[in-house]
């Protein structure tokens, strides 16, 4: 899915079988580690290419949910015409 918008706008919502609190980790790009965040992410890309986003979400008991991955093509470059 190429798109030539740079902002890229996410919202995400975990559930769990327990009352216990599930916090979500995001990475972007295959980043080498997780970090919090939030249900809602807005990022703006500055660089064309394929752009991967995942997500999972973990519960107070060490519980871990599979990670679940939005990819898609930053395209911002138009093609290039030359005469022959």
């Amino acid at each position: 899915n190429p798109t030539v918008n740079p902002v890229a706008n996410f919202e995400m919502r975990a559930t769990d079988n327990s009352p216990s609190a599930i916090a979500l980790e995001c990475r972007l790009n295959n980043a080498p580690q997780y970090s919090a965040c939030t249900t809602q992410q807005t990022l703006t890309m500055t660089t064309d290419g394929v752009k991967d986003f995942s997500v999972r979400a973990a519960d107070l008991a060490g519980n871990v949910s599979p990670v679940i991955t939005h990819t898609w093509l930053l395209d911002t470059t138009g093609p290039a015409i030359n005469f022959t």
